[in-house]
């Protein structure tokens, strides 16, 4: 196969070797022996010296690329002071018989001139690639042959002691060998200078960072520098040494869509270069990972990447994976974009194929005529692993598992491995195959021939578990990179080129008399690769494959990847820690991104819990139902709503959350459960005991152990945790939205405010680094029932205030922007207890202290409100130095709960079954009620919570909610 305008490129090196040296060169051979391929070789063309042999690329491409491996049989002698009139001792220094024909074909090819610049070898195997510009087998050949390189526009000097340098380094035992050549490629990766002559503006590009690296190609390396300027990005490889060498590679930083950070080999030292979504991607490796990590602080800091962080990268580098499952539950992205978007989060990349992206088999039907994509039949099952699909080989492999000593593994080859990828792409990529197979192809019975054929072999061959890769799926040229397998090589691409022999390669004729040349294809693909691709397509967005589709991922990229007991655990997941370059010949399990059971597509937040034309919905659902809570003493001990979703928290400790939707009752319910999660040890015995949502994608619960959790509801799972914010149970949660900042209250006597550190999307992304970085830590000296705050309107602080239970309620003012005050034991501005009931401390509950507005501009005042148990409304005056008085006003009847709506109004239920929303008016002293409904049915004993959240509903008009302990939720619009 023709690649590029070179035939020659790095594919054509052995695996691991590396290229040190390319220059311009004249070719010349005299042998005592004629060999029968190709004749006596003779011209022009390009040198390469590799750490495992010698090269020469001639150029006419007739004629082979010429191979000379460094053993023990090789002779090397440089021209130079060489006196070619001596013929008798010239062939003797090469053991040539001065009596053969070769003497007379000596003083030919070198006459009396002079022979600097001219390396002389000698060797007894010779081996040819690439004839004609394909990938035939390697021919190797077996005669005694003289070699003559002659640079006419450089010196050889270097090349003569570079060659004696590997020629005594490939004739040591292979563990020296391989230690001797690792240490003079980093050698002269690192003493290679950049050559600013390369450089686009000159001297007028800015140097942000050089240092020396390789580039990871598959099965291939390539080292030398990087350069990042201001301009562009540069890499120079170390063999650019020579004449008219290999020009230097350059990107426009304007061109780098996305840096992320990547593995290779199992060890953090590579950087992977996006240019463009669909364009080249460069895979950087470092010589560790702190000068990675630097490098790319470097690039994220230069003024020229932050000018490229809005156009950062295709689909997935730019995003966390909550946020990519969001708008994959959303339809946002189709299923082929999440399936490669989760591939690139948890490191798999499209050049290295020890790590390529990996797809499921999504059909299992290739023999029928046609296909029903509508008939679940069609599909296999993606609950089970590939290896767990047929029972009876499960089994077998199973007793196989526990007859071998520890550590154990189910199976012995993995799904995703450099011999799965290379053998579907071989004839995209046969160079792949030459490289893994000593230069020969495969045996034509094992090659990829058949697609049912390999569907069969998968389902019961107990060493075949190999999975799909993208091509299998993608219909678009631009959905693969550039420098993809089937993308680079300079063919017209179509779907499906990758199943069709284009280079018309011969891999043989199998046992039954089959010639190996396309993929055979099911009936129902009529022939046509496209429309296999098609139809695989089509598949894979199906209904059928979105409901089922989160049950693979959990597989391969979730909670139930490298485990024995969903049959899923693998040897390279056992001994990748013992031997990390094990991943490099065998593959390795995709990093686990999700710790919980990843949430199906069809979840459903589109719909609120009421809509405009019902006046009063009643009883919309019986959480209680759904919850199977089977115990009768259960009840909700604290919840919340959002528009689209309904979030209780049990005396048992349960979270349960559930969409508001009228039309479709208790299908999307969750429930959410530590003790049932995969989540630290230490929370797995604790219960939720507050829930407060945000107003973004968030709700935060807090534990009786005093850990913080973010819920992120559009994913329904836990997306950060912050074990130990408190000593105690925590009983109320904020969130401030403009300082990005957490404030939880608790048991133990303390108040503390944490600093959220997210980047971009939704607080659920956020982290609250190690246990939490505390901001303020506040003490109240008693236990903490509730906690508000509001922003100061006149110097913009924030005012914080709690109730204590021994009847308090104290006022802090905090600067969360800033995060600074000059008060360092932080004491509270105004304790204020002698004037409230005696009765108060019994009746706290949670949402019983709030900040409130005046709704008649009577100036700039915030009061400060709760309840008491004989049915009084106190509020005092706050403006923005000190508290004025205190005020209290009669309410009718004993107010049973009630809850802020915004800054000027309440929701107030009464014990007699009034539910009322009321306005203040601080001027006047008095409450106003502005709207009214009796819910008279329902039981006020059993209510835990009422409020109010924002819906669609009109301007004059408010959502309400009532949740009972029980899990009946009743909502109504109240209209002003």
């Amino acid at each position: 196969m023709i690649v590029g305008e070179r035939r020659f490129s790095v594919y054509t090196l052995e695996e691991g070797e590396v290229l040190l040296w390319d220059t311009v060169a004249e070719y010349q051979q005299v042998s005592s022996q004629q060999k029968e391929s190709f004749g006596t070789l003779r011209g022009t063309g390009r040198l390469k010296v590799a750490t495992h042999a010698l090269y020469f690329d001639f150029d006419d491409w007739s004629l082979p690329i010429l191979k000379l491996l460094f053993k023990k049989d090789i002779h090397l002698l440089k021209g130079e002071g060489l006196n070619l009139k001596d013929v008798a001792e010239y062939a003797e220094i090469f053991e040539l018989s001065s009596q053969n024909s070769d003497v007379s074909l000596i003083k030919e090819c070198f006459p009396e001139r002079s022979v600097v610049n001219t390396v002389f070898l000698r060797s007894n195997i010779a081996t040819f690639l690439k004839e004609e510009g394909y990938d035939h087998p390697h021919i190797r050949e077996t005669f005694r042959a003289l070699h003559a390189i002659h640079s006419p526009y450089s010196t050889l000097e270097v090349v003569y002691t570079l060659c004696s340098e590997l020629l005594m380094a490939n004739k040591l035992e292979r563990e020296e060998r391989d230690l001797r050549l690792h240490e003079i490629v980093v050698s002269r990766r690192r003493i290679t200078p950049f050559d600013i002559t390369w450089l686009q503006f000159g001297l007028s590009e800015s140097t942000i960072f050089d240092e020396s690296c390789f580039l990871v190609y598959p099965l291939s390396e390539d080292h030398g520098r990087i350069r990042l300027t201001t301009c562009n990005v540069y890499f120079m490889p170390i063999h650019s040494g020579g004449f008219d060498s290999s020009p230097v590679e350059r990107y426009s930083i304007s061109s780098i869509h996305c840096v992320r950070r990547l593995e290779y080999r199992s060890f953090p030292c590579a950087l992977e270069f996006w240019f463009s979504d669909s364009g080249p991607l460069w895979m950087v490796v470092f010589e560790n990972q702190e000068t990675r990590d630097n490098i790319y602080k470097q690039l994220m800091e230069s003024t020229a990447a932050k000018e490229q962080k809005n156009s950062l990268i295709y689909l997935s580098a730019s995003l966390s994976p909550e946020s990519l499952l969001h708008l994959w539950q959303k339809r946002k992205i189709s299923n082929y974009e999440y399936l490669l978007a989760l591939n690139f989060q948890s490191g798999r990349t499209f050049l290295d194929i020890s790590q390529y992206p990996v797809f499921p088999w999504i059909l299992s039907d290739y023999k029928s005529e046609s296909i029903d994509l509508e008939d679940s039949r069609s599909y296999r099952k993606l609950d089970n692993s590939i290896g767990a699909l047929n029972i009876e080989r499960l089994s077998t492999l199973m007793q196989r598992c526990n007859d071998m000593p520890s550590p154990k593994f189910l199976y012995g080859s993995h799904y995703s491995s450099p011999c799965s990828v290379v053998h579907f792409l071989v004839r995209s990529a046969p160079f792949l195959m030459l490289k893994l197979q000593n230069g020969r192809y495969d045996h034509p019975g094992r090659l990829f021939r058949e697609i049912s054929e390999t569907w069969t072999n998968v389902n019961n061959q107990v060493n075949n578990f190999n999975e799909l890769v993208p091509e299998f799926f993608s219909i678009v040229e631009n959905e693969l990179p550039e420098n993809s397998l089937t993308r680079f090589s300079g063919r017209t691409w179509y779907p499906g080129i990758f199943l069709v022999n284009e280079y018309g390669i011969d891999f043989g004729t199998c046992q039954d008399g089959r010639k190996v040349d396309n993929v055979e294809l099911p009936p129902w693909a009529n022939g046509s690769p496209s429309e296999y691709i098609r139809m695989n397509r089509k598949a894979l967005e199906s209904d059928y494959v979105s409901e089922h589709l989160h049950l693979w991922i959990d597989l391969v990229f979730g909670y139930k990847s490298r485990s024995l007991e969903n049959h899923n655990l693998f040897f390279t997941d056992v001994f990748e820690t013992q031997r990390p370059d094990i991943a490099a010949e065998f593959g390795r399990t995709p990093k686990r991104i999700f710790s919980v059971p990843h949430p199906s597509r069809n979840f459903d937040v589109s719909k609120g819990i009421l809509e405009e034309s019902r006046y009063f919905i009643g009883e919309i659902f019986n959480l209680h139902e759904f919850s199977k809570v089977s115990a009768e003493s259960n009840f909700i001990v604290d919840a919340t709503v959002t528009a689209d979703m309904i979030f209780t928290v049990w005396n048992d400790g349960a979270f349960l959350s559930h969409a508001l939707n009228t039309e479709d009752v208790g299908k999307h319910f969750r429930r959410l459960s530590l003790s049932a999660s995969s989540i630290e040890e230490r929370l797995r015995n604790c219960k939720f005991t507050v829930v407060r949502e945000t107003s973004t994608d968030c709700v935060i619960l807090g534990t009786d152990t005093g850990s913080l959790l973010f819920y992120s509801v559009s994913l329904g799972i836990l997306s950060s945790i912050c074990i130990d914010a408190h000593q105690g149970e925590l009983c109320s949660v904020l969130f401030e939205a403009e300082s990005n900042t957490v404030i939880s209250s608790s048991k133990d006597g303390t108040i503390r405010c944490w600093a959220c550190e997210k980047e971009s999307g939704p607080l659920s992304n956020c982290v609250l680094s190690g246990p939490g970085r505390l901001v303020y830590d506040l003490d109240a000296e008693d236990i903490v029932h509730d906690i508000a705050m509001e922003r100061d309107p006149v110097d913009s602080q924030t005012m914080l205030a709690a109730v204590v239970d021994n009847a308090y309620v104290l006022l802090w003012k905090l600067d969360l922007i800033c995060r600074h005050s000059d008060d360092p034991v932080l004491r509270p501005l105004i304790k204020i207890s002698s004037v409230l009931s005696s009765t108060f401390r019994s009746m706290v509950v949670r949402d019983n202290l709030c900040f409130c507005e005046p709704w008649d501009n009577s100036g700039y005042t915030t009061g400060l409100v709760w309840m008491s148990s004989n049915g009084l409304m106190e509020y005092d005056v706050i403006d923005s130095i000190y508290w004025s008085h205190l005020k209290r006003m009669e309410w009718r009847n004993q107010a049973s709960f009630w809850s802020r709506v915004d800054k000027c109004h309440i929701l107030v239920l009464e014990s007699n079954g009034q539910l009322s929303l009321v306005r203040f008016a601080y001027s006047q002293g008095k409450m106003e009620i502005v709207a009214t409904k009796s819910v008279e049915d329902i039981d006020t004993g059993e209510v835990t919570k009422i409020g109010c959240y924002v819906s669609d509903i009109g301007k004059n008009s408010f959502a309400a909610y009532i949740v009972l302990r029980t899990g009946k939720i009743f909502g109504c619009i109240l209209s002003v």
